[in-house]
């Protein structure tokens, strides 16, 4: 795998994140406005099934960055990759966290904010 491909799925992760903020954009709307788009059940399977894409997508940038950091193995770069490694972990850890306190909620309307 060369740097374009790992480039090639950044961009289709990252757009797919955009979907998932999109989505969460409009749950949060229709939790703030009088004129309700969805239903509350189907603010609780969009909330769960957008925090399950954001906890793969989580996984597939972690992925990327250990690929790079297999591409790049000049010493001046180890260091930036092992901390972009780190970041990811650390949203990985978000995402989790902000699953769970769906999952956990799923019978109000909350829509957790990490």
């Amino acid at each position: 795998m060369n740097k374009r491909d790992l480039n090639n799925i950044q961009i289709f992760l990252s757009s797919i994140f955009i979907i998932t903020i999109l989505i969460s954009i409009l749950i949060n709307y229709n939790e703030n406005t009088n004129n309700k788009i969805l239903n509350a059940d189907e603010v609780r399977k969009l909330s769960i099934i957008t925090r399950i894409a954001s906890i793969i997508l989580l996984i597939g940038f972690l992925y990327v960055s250990y690929k790079e950091k297999e591409l790049n193995n000049k010493k001046e770069t180890i260091y930036l990759n092992d901390l972009s490694i780190l970041v990811s972990y650390i949203n990985l850890l978000a995402g989790i966290l902000a699953f769970y306190i769906t999952f956990k909620r799923r019978n109000t309307f909350d829509n957790p904010t990490i």
